[in-house]
C-alpha cells in the first residue's frame, strides 16, 4: 500500500510538471502538450521525503532528486568527491525531528544533506568497513538520535549525528544481522 501511495504521488508530481502554458481551447484538445521531466531513464522511485521548506526529495535507483515545484534537480553521485553521494541507489530517505534529511544508500552507506548548501555529507555509522553498507531503514529515538538499520546490523547516531554506543555497546548493534525495519 505504501509503494502504491508513493507511486501515485510521483505520478501526480510528473503530471504537475507537464502543464501547458495556457489552457487548451476547443480546437486544441486533440493536440496535448507534454514536457519531459529531466530524470534518468528508467526511473524507479524507491523513497520520498518532504523537507521543512516543503520541497520534495525523491530517491531512485538512479540517484537523489529535488522537486522544487517547477523542475527536478539531481544531487551529484561520485564516490571520489566529499560533496557528492557515494552511491546512486537510494534505499531510504528520512527527515528527523530536528529537520535534517538523511539518505540511506544501497552501497554508499549513510549521508546527511547539509541544510545550508543542500550538499550531502557522509556519516560514519559504525566500525571501519561498515560505513559503505546497505542502509535499509531509519527511525528517530526519544533523545533526537537516529537508529539506522543496515545489512550489517543496527547502528545508532546521537542527537549530534555522530555514531554512538548504546549502554556501552558497540556502535553497530546486532552485528552481522540484517535489520530491515
Amino acid at each position: 500500500m505504501r509503494r502504491l501511495a508513493t507511486l501515485l504521488m510521483f505520478m501526480w508530481l510528473m503530471a504537475a510538471s507537464c502543464g501547458a502554458a495556457e489552457p487548451p481551447g476547443r480546437d486544441d484538445l486533440s493536440d496535448p502538450v507534454f514536457q519531459r521531466a529531466d530524470l534518468p531513464e528508467p526511473v524507479f522511485l524507491t523513497a520520498m521525503a518532504q523537507d521543512d521548506k516543503g520541497l520534495f526529495w525523491l530517491g531512485t535507483q538512479n540517484g537523489l532528486f529535488l522537486w522544487d515545484g517547477y523542475r527536478f534537480h539531481g544531487v551529484p553521485v561520485d564516490p571520489s568527491r566529499r560533496d557528492a553521494l557515494a552511491d546512486g541507489f537510494i534505499n531510504v530517505l528520512h527527515k528527523d525531528r530536528q529537520g535534517r534529511l538523511w539518505v540511506g544508500m544501497a552501497a554508499g552507506g549513510l549521508a546527511r544533506l547539509d541544510p545550508v548548501t543542500g550538499k550531502p555529507v557522509a556519516v560514519e555509522i559504525g566500525p571501519v568497513g561498515a560505513n559503505h553498507t546497505n542502509v535499509l531503514s531509519m527511525c528517530d529515538d526519544v533523545r533526537d538520535g537516529l537508529w539506522v538499520g543496515t545489512a550489517a546490523g543496527l547502528g545508532h547516531l546521537g542527537s549530534d549525528g555522530v555514531a554512538s554506543g548504546r549502554g556501552g555497546a558497540s556502535a553497530l548493534e546486532f552485528a552481522g544481522q540484517r535489520v530491515n525495519a
